[in-house]
């Protein structure tokens, strides 16, 4: 299972407002990955074979199952980078 933290969910449910993503629609966040293999966020809707990260009852984040199976039993968390900027981290 993949989790995510208080802190992680609050920051991307603030992100999804932020980018007036329509959650009665069921858009979201997709977590991908980009050229390199980093992981990077972009607005989608749910598809049948993905998994979803519901925060405080709101879908925040699917995820294709084979990138979630990468991610089976981490955790999406939130830090602070040296500059003082939150970035989500796994963990």
């Amino acid at each position: 299972m993949i989790t995510v933290t208080k802190q992680a969910g609050d920051f991307l449910a603030d992100a999804i407002r932020q980018a007036s993503l329509n959650a009665q629609a069921g858009e979201c966040f997709r977590l991908t990955r980009d050229g390199t293999g980093a992981f990077a966020l972009k607005p989608s809707i749910k598809t049948k074979a993905d998994v979803s990260i519901v925060h405080n009852d709101r879908m925040l984040l699917v995820i294709a199952g084979s990138i979630a199976a990468d991610l089976e039993g981490r955790q999406l968390d939130l830090k602070q980078s040296d500059e003082g900027r939150p970035v989500l981290v796994w963990t």
